[in-house]
């Protein structure tokens, strides 16, 4: 059969595509010759904290975000996407928050970080 059109839904306007996505993963690891990561660390800054710093940049700087930083709907649903992904591929979630929400210090991130690395030295 021949098809008029192709269409690609990467934004989600339509439909859900993480499944696709993270199968794109292997399919591109696989095409390329190369190995599967031994690890994969996910550093998650919740949307809000992210938009929050978005625009406290955009004022420090007198600037405006670009298309993406300005839609906080698709930067939520691109986290939803990573939590998915980290949850299909086995990525380790590093959270940028603590408990309280707060962002957590370069030396904490780092610290963990090293952490979870020493495994696969």
């Amino acid at each position: 059969m021949v098809y008029p059109a192709v269409l690609f839904d990467f934004d989600y306007t339509l439909g859900d595509a993480t499944d696709a996505i993270v199968a794109g993963f292997a399919a591109g690891f696989a095409a390329l010759g190369l190995p599967e990561p031994d690890l994969v660390l996910w550093l998650d800054m919740p949307t809000e904290r992210a938009v929050e710093m978005l625009r406290r940049r955009e004022g420090e700087t007198h600037t405006k975000g670009d298309i993406h930083e300005v839609d906080t709907a698709y930067l939520a649903q691109c986290r939803r996407v990573a939590l998915r992904a980290a949850e299909l591929c086995g990525w380790v979630r590093i959270s940028c928050v603590d408990g309280a929400g707060a962002i957590r210090t370069e030396e904490e991130i780092h610290e963990e970080i090293w952490t979870k690395i020493q495994s696969v030295l």
